[in-house]
């Protein structure tokens, strides 16, 4: 990924002051789906490895899903499956959409605990800093494609807002996504091992990631942020939008894909901030600046 820029000096970063930022777009960003598909087409031509699309189940890998299928471009599908059918509440809708479109799938079973026990253990003392255990399974998601000799693309993107509970107001309220550096744990991964692979799709291009703070929808809200006042709000914003888009998508509920391992899922938080401590806070990127980024930079011409 070329949008997102970041600095991870080993060893030992991040640090507290380590910062993120995306690319300025080169060009006036095309429609959001445009830009899905442009991404899509140019990541199919960047590879010669089979497409391993990994897929939880959730709305942004089944509209990832969606955008290769339209275009008729060549991919197959891995889910992890966690051991007990911890997460079967979630991938079901994974398997459904492959079976209904003739999509190969293949199944990684994967005992959740013993994950952490082993191979989280050896992340973190391999020095990769993240701040929730889901970082950690995005990078084995990529290094079990990387394994099998596939080029690996996860959705990824975030694209959910807040606002202080303090500024609720339509004056001076601005939304933010609640971020940080260990977003790119993954992508740190691919670089230590020299390789390739695209864990951030909708992060992948800044015209994908202007194009979705234009949508109608999405701009209006974002200039009436009392809409967040309700934590949930965010997620119906982003299901309403790709369900515009994709009106066959199946309504589902918000998952993290760790809804039967809370608990075992706060520990390993506990964990990381007691052996990380400050390099996993979260900041706040608020929209005004993320925008900022985004925007085209107008060059103007030479004077003669």
């Amino acid at each position: 990924m070329e949008n997102l820029q970041y600095r991870w000096d080993e060893p030992g970063f991040p640090t507290p002051d380590s910062r993120f930022h995306f690319s300025h777009c080169t060009r006036v960003p095309l429609s959001w789906i445009e830009e899905l598909e442009r991404a899509a087409m140019s990541l199919a031509e960047s590879t010669t490895r089979p497409i391993w699309i990994c897929s939880s189940g959730g709305v942004d890998s089944e509209t990832l899903c969606e955008i290769f299928f339209r275009l008729k471009l060549p991919f197959q599908v891995l889910t992890v499956e966690f051991a007990d059918g911890k997460n079967d509440h979630d991938i079901v809708h994974a398997r459904r959409w492959c079976e209904q479109h003739n999509v190969h799938q293949e199944f990684y079973r994967l005992d959740i605990f013993d994950f952490v026990r082993h191979e989280v253990e050896q992340y973190i003392q391999e020095g990769y800093v993240a701040g929730e255990l889901f970082r950690y399974l995005m990078m084995k998601e990529v290094s079990i494609v990387d394994e099998m000799g596939g080029f690996a693309i996860l959705a990824g993107g975030e694209q959910l807002y807040h606002v202080d509970a303090a500024k609720q107001t339509l004056t001076v309220a601005d939304p933010y996504l609640l971020v940080d550096i260990t977003y790119t744990t993954p992508l740190e991964w691919c670089r230590r091992h020299r390789v390739r692979h695209e864990p951030y799709f909708y992060f992948s291009t800044p015209e994908i990631m202007l194009a979705w703070l234009r949508i109608p929808l999405v701009d209006f809200v974002l200039h009436h942020p009392d809409f967040f006042r309700h934590p949930t709000n965010k997620h119906a914003l982003k299901n309403s939008v790709i369900r515009y888009h994709f009106p066959e998508q199946a309504w589902r509920n918000k998952y993290t894909g760790l809804e039967q391992v809370l608990k075992l899922d706060a520990m390993v938080k506990e964990r990381l901030q007691e052996h990380f401590g400050a390099r996993v806070q979260k900041t706040r990127l608020y929209v005004s600046d993320l925008l900022q980024q985004l925007e085209p930079v107008v060059v103007q011409p030479a004077s003669s």
